[in-house]
């Protein structure tokens, strides 16, 4: 069985519409009027629904998005994970 038909209806819009701007997350974003954080979560939601990736994994990888963008200082990201990267 397909690892595909566990998305939803929104999920595969979602899905083609990254692979018809082979990637690019700006137009992607654009064409879906959703923010980029949103494209993020939604995204990495899919790639954990797909199996390709651990659910703990998507919130590492969040979490150091945050840093990157200066939404969360360097330390405050070191505490959260190792409290195991749950961000409350």
């Amino acid at each position: 069985m397909s690892p595909f038909l566990r998305l939803s209806q929104d999920e595969e819009v979602l899905l083609l519409t990254f692979i018809k701007h082979i990637g690019n997350l700006s137009e992607v974003s654009k064409e879906l009027s959703i923010s980029y954080p949103t494209l993020r979560n939604r995204l990495e939601n899919i790639v954990s629904k797909l199996g390709l990736k651990k659910p703990e994994e998507s919130g590492v990888m969040e979490i150091l998005d945050m840093v990157e963008r200066g939404e969360m200082s360097v330390e405050k990201a070191i505490k959260i994970l190792k409290k195991g990267g749950k961000n409350e």
